[in-house]
């Protein structure tokens, strides 16, 4: 018998075929959590603003939810007053892994609840991570998230 050294084109195809199938789950399933990751964040952002709706319609006093510069996440805070005075911060939420806080385009970084349970203006929160860009918008007058736009980085 002849001692045969090295491989046929069959093995090694079938080699690069394995490989390349490994790596194609791993990059699927790091894009599949990025994007849960970014949902789980705009969810909670949801959570938020039906929150201050609930305690501004239940207390009968205007809420806040603040999207600070300085913080990647928001704050539930009681404002009182014409000039919104902040009296009490009632929750805060800090985004962690991936997530960042892009921005808002609502009047002083904040979405204000009135009494009603309304708000006086429209707005967008953005969201991203290393994958995904998510943009939220906040409808005029009844204060729901009424659109998700996800983009793809």
């Amino acid at each position: 018998m002849k001692n045969k050294k090295g491989v046929t084109l069959v093995e090694l195809l079938v080699v690069l075929a394995v490989i390349s199938i490994g790596l194609s789950a791993v990059s699927v399933t790091a894009a599949h959590n990025s994007l849960r990751e970014l949902t789980a964040a705009a969810n909670e952002v949801q959570a938020g603003l039906r929150f201050a709706q609930r305690q501004a319609v239940t207390e009968g006093r205007r809420y806040q939810v603040f999207f600070p510069h300085n913080l990647n996440g928001y704050r539930v805070q009681r404002a009182d007053g014409e000039a919104l005075l902040i009296t009490d911060v009632i929750k805060e939420k800090v985004f962690e892994g991936n997530v960042v806080l892009v921005g808002t385009t609502a009047v002083h970084s904040a979405v204000t609840y009135t009494p009603r349970g309304t708000t006086g203006d429209a707005c967008t929160i953005t969201l991203r991570n290393n994958e995904y860009t998510l943009e939220l918008t906040v409808n005029l007058g009844s204060g729901r998230v009424s659109q998700r736009r996800l983009i793809r980085n």
